[in-house]
């Protein structure tokens, strides 16, 4: 049949199932409020399809290899994802209250001293905070110094807990978290 055999019209058709069926899938799972909608289910079964169909592709074109060689690797990638996900919503690895507004947080700190700026960062360190970018700069080169430092919330601190380790640093004159 002609549909069987790799043409134009068979690529194109596979293409078309996959974004069909990943669209369903993705739809479906929106209607019941869960994470992974519909591009998300779109994105994974063309990129299924297009690893199938560049497998194929390969054998016809150059009469090498294996057609399921590459499609087996996207069976093992899918279950590696299913089994990180299975993990970390059993075991609470990852609670329902973790967003990204609290993964990520950006506090403005002004100090006189600017060896106060490693001090600060390896106390956020130890309370479970990872320090990210830091911007630090002297306005009008006063005795004033002021930094924007990019934290990686990895514990779920709140703003009061951070606070309340950098509370004990007397070199800070202002301490705010910015949005």
């Amino acid at each position: 049949m002609y549909l069987e055999e790799f043409n134009v019209l068979s690529v194109t058709l596979r293409i078309l199932l996959a974004t069909l069926c990943g669209g369903v899938l993705g739809i479906e799972r929106g209607k019941a409020n869960q994470a992974a909608g519909m591009r998300t289910h779109i994105l994974v079964c063309l990129g299924a399809t297009l690893i199938m169909l560049t497998g194929e592709y390969m054998f016809h074109k150059f009469s090498a290899g294996d057609p399921a060689r590459l499609g087996a690797q996207v069976v093992s990638g899918i279950a590696a994802t299913a089994v990180v996900y299975v993990v970390v919503s059993r075991f609470k690895l990852i609670s329902d209250h973790f967003t990204h507004n609290n993964l990520w947080m950006r506090i403005y700190v002004e100090f006189h001293d600017p060896s106060c700026l490693e001090t600060i960062c390896n106390i956020l360190q130890s309370c479970g905070v990872q320090v990210g970018e830091v911007t630090m700069n002297n306005p009008g080169n006063s005795g004033n110094y002021n930094a924007i430092i990019l934290l990686k919330n990895l514990d779920n601190k709140s703003s009061s807990q951070i606070e309340e380790f950098l509370e004990h640093v007397t070199e800070i004159d202002t301490l705010k978290f910015l949005n």
